[in-house]
């Protein structure tokens, strides 16, 4: 065997080698930032809240339904992180955490201090949220909620909407339904074909 074929051959071997591990890396981080679930959380409590608040508008139906939702909604992302080893690295675990607790205690002191009356505050809150979330994480697709919501409560107030509730919940729910299929579409692209 002529040794220079054998280096040759080492050489290839080791390039596939390092080739492989950056696929992996690559779709291991995909896979590692499981932004998707709390988008997929987040479109369905929103869209739920739909018929509540129509059936139910007249005694504020929608913030009694947040206010059992809100921590509903916590509780299920919080054991889809725990439950799969979801590792976020420290620093942004907790601005993750943090910002997680803050937006749960932010909207149900604005819920229960508002008088039951449900206005933009905790669509702001949930905004604030997803950017801090979407910086977090990096994720563009959060940042897309984010600026969706945000961009919805801005319109909503500017054109005194009748129905504003029901436009942000539509616009909220729809665009985060949205995002969460492009992150799992994104996080494995051979299921995309």
């Amino acid at each position: 065997m002529n040794p220079a074929t054998n280096v040759n051959g080492d050489v290839e071997a080791a390039r596939r080698l390092i080739g492989d591990a950056e696929a992996l890396g690559e779709r291991g981080w995909r896979l590692a930032s499981p932004v998707w679930f709390p988008q997929i959380v987040t479109a369905l409590a929103v869209l739920a809240s739909v018929p509540v608040a129509l059936l139910l508008d007249q005694d504020n139906g929608a913030g009694w339904y947040w206010t059992v939702m809100t921590p509903v909604a916590a509780v299920a992302s919080g054991w889809f992180f725990a439950s799969r080893g979801v590792r976020a690295p420290d620093r942004v675990g907790l601005v993750v955490l943090a910002t997680g607790v803050a937006m749960l205690i932010g909207s149900l002191l604005v819920v229960r201090l508002a008088a039951g009356s449900w206005d933009m505050a905790p669509w702001l809150i949930l905004g604030m949220g997803f950017a801090v979330f979407a910086a977090a994480w990096r994720s563009v697709s959060t940042a897309v909620i984010a600026l969706a919501v945000l961009g919805a409560v801005v319109a909503v107030t500017l054109t005194d909407a009748a129905d504003s509730y029901l436009v942000l919940a539509l616009v909220v729910g729809v665009v985060a339904g949205g995002a969460a299929v492009v992150e799992l579409v994104r996080a494995d692209p051979a299921r995309a074909r």
